[in-house]
């Protein structure tokens, strides 16, 4: 009986254990969670819309090509910190783009209308870097890259990926 005891005590200590364990392993993930503040982007560009957030492929201001959204158009999700930070901004017109940070490059995405591209904006050059990682926790974007000449447009191939904004993930 005392053996028994021993064996259900021991086997309830290391049930307890490896729970406590598996609900701690999360602590070291990244957590994910909305960006503190979207607004314009403040990055020196004569391209740059300075005025207004700008998202979308085409040559003109249209809800199926070039948008201006609103933030509150926009979730924003901050994974992680520092070097280490990435966003995903999603807006109402499906456009999904990945950034981590250091890159020049977007991972831009939109299911609905069947595209999806890594994006690298160094192709095109700019007296300064058009994704600016320069601020802890932020990012400056206005930034033009070519897509792919799969993406079918009524203006021929060569056309170009706008993304204008500035994301604070403090």
């Amino acid at each position: 009986m005392a053996i028994e005891r021993r064996t259900s005590a021991a086997t309830f200590a290391a049930a307890a254990a490896l729970l406590v364990l598996v609900a701690g392993c999360g602590d070291d993930a990244p957590q994910s969670r909305s960006a503190k503040a979207i607004s314009p982007s403040t990055v020196p560009s004569a391209e740059a819309d300075l005025d207004a957030i700008v998202l979308g492929w085409g040559q003109k201001l249209d809800p199926n090509e070039i948008t201006h959204p609103t933030p509150e158009d926009l979730e924003v999700t901050c994974t992680g910190r520092d070097d280490q930070l990435k966003v995903k901004i999603t807006d109402t017109n499906g456009w999904k783009i990945l950034l981590a940070h250091g890159s020049q490059q977007m991972r831009v995405e939109n299911a609905d209308r069947g595209l999806d591209a890594d994006l690298d904006t160094a192709k095109i050059p700019t007296p300064t870097p058009q994704i600016d990682w320069s601020q802890p926790n932020q990012v400056d974007i206005a930034a033009h890259a070519i897509v792919p000449d799969t993406w079918t447009s009524p203006y021929g191939p060569g056309q170009q990926f706008h993304l204008s904004a500035h994301i604070d993930c403090t």
